[in-house]
């Protein structure tokens, strides 16, 4: 026979009683590391959740910080309207005890500002 043809030749090579052994070193490196990347990932996750909720809580700090800044602002606005409420209250007390009275309706004189071209000096008014 040539070359040629004994290749051609099939020889049946029986492989399937081989048995394959489990690599008990393979499996234990393969668990070391899936434990050290779980880990790690585990790692990451903690991390990334401690600083969502760091910046979830500057976030309401800051919302809380301009809340505050403005009920100041009205409590601001809120005590000068009881300051000069309260002073016209003491203005008139004071005026009652002086002998003082509020002006009659007939007593009342209302002076209107009239349009002028433009005045020299002074304010041009009118008494109705």
């Amino acid at each position: 026979m040539s070359v040629d043809t004994e290749f051609g030749v099939s020889r049946d090579i029986r492989n399937n009683p081989v048995l394959r052994e489990v690599d008990s070193r393979h499996r234990g490196e393969l668990r070391r590391y899936m434990l050290l990347v779980a880990l790690g990932v585990m790692l990451f996750l903690f991390s990334a959740w401690q600083r969502a909720a760091v910046d979830r809580h500057a976030r309401a700090i800051e919302s809380l910080k301009q809340s505050q800044q403005q009920e100041e602002t009205l409590n601001r606005k809120l005590r000068l309207n009881v300051e000069t409420f309260s002073a016209q209250q003491f203005i008139a007390q004071r005026a009652l005890e002086l002998g003082l009275r509020p002006a009659l309706p007939s007593e009342t004189l209302v002076i209107e500002r009239v349009p002028a071209p433009a005045p020299a000096t002074g304010v041009v008014a009118r008494a109705r």
